[in-house]
Order: C-alpha cells, then sequence, then structure tokens
C-alpha cells in the first residue's frame, strides 16, 4: 500500500499545481494589463477620466452594440460612450503613443506648428461649417458621422421629414457625429472647433 501511495501522492501534487498555474495565469495577465468600466447609463453621453490616449473595447457589458466613433471613441479629453454603450476598456498605444510622437519629430523635424507637445492638434482648416444631412429611414436611429471637436456645435438648419426633429428626442449630436431617429430627417449645420 505505501508503495502505491507514493507513486500516487507525487503524481497529484504535480497535477494540483499544475491546475493551479493554468488558472493563476490569466488573473496575472488581467493584473498586468489596466482596464476601466465606463457606461452610458440610460442611453445618456457620459465621458470617462483614463489616462491613456487611446483605448480599445476588452469585453462589451450592454444589450446595446459598442461601435468605436458611433457609441464610444476617444478624444482629447478622454474616453466617451454613448447610446447605452457599456464596457471594460483598456489602453492601446497608437502610432502616437506618450513617447513615439516626440521620436518621429526628432527624426523628421517639428511638425509644421512648430511645437513639441504631445497632443494632436489639427492642421489649417480644421475649424469651419459644415453642413450635411442626416436622415431616420424608416423610423430608425442613424449615426451619421463627422468630428464635431472639442468645442463644436450642431444645429438643425431644415428639418426635412413630415415627423418632427426635436433635439434629444429624434435627433442629437456628440463630438463624433449626429443622430437622428423616430423619422427625422434633417439638414444640420456644424460648427467644427478645435
Amino acid at each position: 500500500m505505501r508503495m502505491y501511495s507514493d507513486k500516487i501522492l507525487p503524481g497529484a501534487l504535480t497535477g494540483l499545481l499544475g491546475a493551479f498555474l493554468l488558472t493563476a495565469a490569466p488573473a496575472a495577465q488581467a493584473q498586468a494589463g489596466r482596464s476601466i468600466r465606463c457606461e452610458s447609463k440610460g442611453g445618456q453621453f457620459n465621458r470617462c477620466a483614463v489616462p491613456w490616449r487611446d483605448a480599445e473595447l476588452v469585453r462589451q457589458e450592454s444589450k446595446g452594440a459598442c461601435t468605436r466613433g458611433l457609441s464610444w471613441g476617444m478624444d482629447r479629453e478622454g474616453l466617451w460612450v454613448d447610446h447605452g454603450c457599456r464596457g471594460q476598456f483598456a489602453e492601446v498605444r497608437g502610432r502616437y503613443g506618450p513617447h513615439d510622437r516626440n521620436d518621429y519629430l526628432d527624426r523628421h523635424g517639428d511638425d509644421d506648428r512648430g511645437d513639441r507637445d504631445d497632443r494632436w492638434r489639427p492642421g489649417a482648416g480644421w475649424n469651419r461649417e459644415i453642413r450635411m444631412g442626416c436622415d431616420s429611414n424608416g423610423k430608425r436611429y442613424t449615426f451619421c458621422q463627422v468630428d464635431v471637436g472639442a468645442n463644436g456645435r450642431v444645429r438643425l438648419l431644415q428639418q426635412q421629414s413630415d415627423s418632427r426633429c426635436t433635439l434629444d428626442y429624434s435627433w442629437g449630436w456628440n463630438r463624433a457625429g449626429i443622430w437622428t431617429d423616430h423619422g427625422c430627417r434633417g439638414e444640420f449645420s456644424v460648427d467644427r472647433r478645435w
């Protein structure tokens, strides 16, 4: 009996140790990469402060779609969510990460504005008025993407539908563009401002 238990006990311990290491590895990886939960409560726009320049959706937690540029995104003020998107977000290093852009400028010279600031800045002609249509076809939600800018505004110029276009009910806007719903169809003016 002793020979039998001498062979089984080390094998069982090895198996338990292996199982423990396999289950501990994902937890260690999750702790190494920081993530943050950001939620659009009641379908409303929300901003979550993050120390990153760019983010990726790690896990969607909402029933409604989390689509970059439509219901979540990054701008110079941080991470934003809208239209019921809820999820876990993590840092992504893009081509202009915290150090990449300075390295690029060291090799290729200063940008056309002559500043060494890490923040992206738009080129000439970025601040301007953009006129565009956005239609809720079939009385369904539609998102028309346009970069409004952090200090921009949108206004309805002309309603083109029989259905009434009412701000925050059948049309609205956020940093990433204009949305229409409930059959609203119209022409909009985007006063895009940095």
